[in-house]
């Protein structure tokens, strides 16, 4: 089978996995600090 362009890898690409700059902030914002600021867990006795 031949390959289409479209397959080609594309460095411009919108989705990405990398970090761009600030990201890293946002996401750790967004992490609970602790287990008791996860919604939903009972508290262990």
């Amino acid at each position: 089978m031949g390959r289409f362009e479209e397959d080609e890898p594309d460095d411009d690409r919108e989705v990405s996995p990398a970090l761009t700059v600030g990201e890293g902030d946002i996401d750790a914002s967004l992490r609970p600090r602790s287990l008791g600021e996860f919604i939903g867990q009972p508290r262990v006795r």
